[in-house]
Order: C-alpha cells, then structure tokens, then sequence
C-alpha cells in the first residue's frame, strides 16, 4: 500500500516543488532521482517498522501475555 500512495504522490510532488522552486532567482534542476531516494527511504522506513513490530512479536514470552488474561 505505501508503494502505491508513494507512486501516486510523486507526480503532484514534483509539480509542487518545481512550481516552488521557479519563484526564486536563481533556478536549480529538479531531478527525478532525488524523487526515487525519497521513495526508498520512505519504502525502507515501511520495511524496518514491519520487521521490528514482527520480531517484538516473536520475542514476547506468551506466558506474560496469558498472565494478563
């Protein structure tokens, strides 16, 4: 789901960004792959989070958990 909203954002982004940029007086190039970085990092961010919910899943002792019950 986040490939998805990630890939629907990109477009208005970088027509925000580059409508944003055109105020200023001196100009830069807005590159496609500084998009694709923040892409990934988003995407790896999503990724290291599902892990870590996983893995604190796995590593919780169950008794604790039954002992709430």
């Amino acid at each position: 789901m986040a490939i998805v909203e990630n890939l629907i954002a990109i477009y208005p982004a970088y027509l925000i960004v580059n409508q944003w940029l055109e105020q200023f007086a001196y100009h830069i190039d807005l590159s496609f792959t500084s998009f694709v970085a923040a892409f990934l990092l988003c995407e790896l961010f999503v990724f290291l989070s599902i892990i870590f919910v996983n893995m604190r899943t796995v590593w919780v002792n169950p008794f604790t958990i039954l002992r709430h019950e």
